[in-house]
């Protein structure tokens, strides 16, 4: 799928019409829809994964995802926090909860879950640039300039590591 997603699209189609009960497959199916910008096919993707298989942790994480994207807060909370209880403490799963709370103006259940999340991973850059939001959105200027200077400092690291792999360890042809 990494190296051809619409062949990968068409696999994934034909193995969810010959066998819709194979686990995972509609979650694979609906990753690949998401890749290929077809969100509301993915959606109904990741329903038919979850109407086989409930405790689906990626069928779980996307739709919310999904959801949240399209302003759908309260419908994305739920399928998020089961994704959670499937696979506690999941540092992107809590992201997207906290990203989720930012987007819908719920400033304190987004800061304290934010300022967890950075304590707990560090170098977690996303957090950071939420964070950095969130700060200066509560006129904490200098709160969200700190968080600024984290993302500048960790965005020139993932970027030095970026130059450091050669191209085929990226997976991008070398010629």
């Amino acid at each position: 799928m990494m190296n051809d997603a619409s062949g990968a699209l068409v696999d994934l189609q034909k193995a969810v019409e010959l066998s819709p009960t194979l686990p995972s497959a509609y979650a694979y199916y609906g990753r690949a829809l998401r890749s290929a910008a077809k969100p509301e096919e993915a959606e109904k993707a990741f329903r038919a994964e979850l109407s086989i298989n409930p405790n689906d942790f990626d069928s779980n994480l996307y739709l919310g995802v999904t959801l949240k994207e399209d302003q759908k807060y309260d419908e994305a909370l739920p399928f998020l926090k089961h994704a959670l209880d499937v696979r506690p403490g999941d540092m992107g799963v809590l992201y997207q909860i906290a990203s989720l709370h930012l987007a819908e103006r719920n400033l304190d259940d987004a800061q304290r879950e934010l300022e967890a999340l950075v304590k707990s991973a560090p170098n977690f850059l996303e957090a950071h640039v939420a964070l950095a939001t969130l700060y200066y959105r509560l006129k904490r200027m200098k709160d969200g300039d700190r968080e600024q200077a984290i993302v500048v400092k960790l965005t020139a690291e993932q970027q030095a590591r970026d130059a450091a792999t050669p191209l085929h360890g990226r997976g991008e042809d070398k010629n």
